[in-house]
């Protein structure tokens, strides 16, 4: 080969070599414009720990990353999604509701393997979503300040309420086991809201003056209804909502029971678990009286973000810290300890209610 032929060889080589690396580059700018500002990616960084869903089908031992989400431009991912919540469709424990911090609702049919958007919602900060227990096409959920159903399986919406107070939001929404057409929805101001005709018209039947966090409806008797309050404790009634009795007279002696993180409960509502900036406390009749359940930590000394029970067995236990999984097999006598293999915050926590092996883990960055 002559030095003409290896120098025009080479100068090949290096124009060949630029533009790959231009087209790379612009491959790479449209799929940030596409793709960019949205809630789903295309692709996911290599090695990068998983944020998303996790999903475990040994009770918590191994986790794998399920963010799957298909969309009309190729395979994407909800791994950078900050989860509220996760629910479960009372009918179908492979359907699951996914809330999230600005980015929308999502659902799953099979069991976390793929994820839908639900484009027909659209984004922002979906805090709660609550499934009618005999028809799974119709559901509510509290996006914003707005209350919205379907009825056709989240393809189309339609506005029930809307609050026009200055910062107002729905905050949690629950259906009564027993009759779809009865709807509470908790407000971040306080105010405690009741349809009796399936969303069609609300009354406010209390002020809490604090914000409603959870609303718990016993499965065994729908008139036993358990509110929990950002900051001022557990609220029950036993009349379907008319009258209330404050719990933090009966919960004084566990200090900071009165800042909940979570509550719980089993399928029958035996016994109701409640994570609060105390610790893990238990009630076995719908919260007349309360008993410590002790933990590795002492109390007030970390920060439960979420908790969950074997809907089948309550004496599995599980509840995740910003770091750490606990497990109990046997109430709270014992806990096994298992660092989260994820950076976020375990936000959300489901056990599977046909398939108590199964756990399902939703994920919140706790970056500022």
């Amino acid at each position: 080969m002559t030095a003409v032929e290896l120098n025009a060889g080479k100068f090949n080589y290096i124009i060949h070599y630029f533009m790959k690396k231009i087209s790379l580059l612009f491959l790479g700018l449209s799929v940030v414009t596409l793709f960019g500002a949205g809630c789903i990616t295309i692709g996911a960084k290599k090695n990068a720990s998983p944020g998303g869903v996790l999903k475990s089908v040994n009770k918590g031992v191994l986790w794998e990353a399920k963010n799957i989400s298909p969309t009309a431009q190729g395979i994407g991912t909800i791994s950078n999604i900050n989860i509220e919540d996760l629910t479960f469709d009372p009918q179908d424990e492979k359907a699951i509701y996914l809330s999230s911090s600005g980015s929308g609702l999502f659902y799953t049919w099979d069991g976390a393997e793929s994820w839908n958007y639900v484009s027909s919602l659209g984004t922002g900060y979906v805090n709660s979503v609550a499934i009618d227990y005999k028809d799974k096409c119709t559901l509510f959920t509290a996006l914003q300040n707005k209350i919205l159903k379907t009825t056709d399986c989240a393809r189309t919406w339609e506005s029930k309420y809307f609050d026009t107070r200055t910062n107002e939001f729905i905050s949690y929404l629950a259906i009564s086991p027993e009759n779809s057409n009865i709807i509470y929805a908790g407000l971040s101001g306080g105010d405690l809201l009741k349809s009796s005709d399936a969303g069609e018209s609300w009354t406010t039947i209390e002020r809490f003056k604090d914000k409603v966090v959870k609303i718990l409806i016993s499965p065994k008797n729908s008139r036993d209804i358990m509110v929990v309050l950002s900051k001022n404790g557990l609220r029950v009634s036993n009349d379907s909502g008319a009258t209330w009795v404050d719990l933090n007279k009966q919960m004084a002696e566990f200090r900071g029971s009165n800042v909940t993180y979570d509550l719980v409960t089993d399928i029958g509502a035996d016994t109701i678990f409640q994570a609060s900036s105390y610790g893990i406390l238990k009630s076995e009749d719908f919260g007349k009286s309360w008993s410590n359940i002790e933990l590795l930590t002492p109390p007030g000394s970390v920060q439960i973000y979420s908790m969950a029970v074997n809907p089948n067995n309550n004496k599995e236990i599980y509840y995740s810290t910003a770091s750490t999984l606990y497990s109990s097999f046997d109430g709270g006598e014992n806990w096994v300890t298992k660092k989260l293999p994820t950076p976020n915050a375990g936000s959300a926590l489901l056990v599977n209610p046909k398939d108590g092996n199964m756990l399902y883990m939703g994920t919140k960055s706790l970056a500022k």
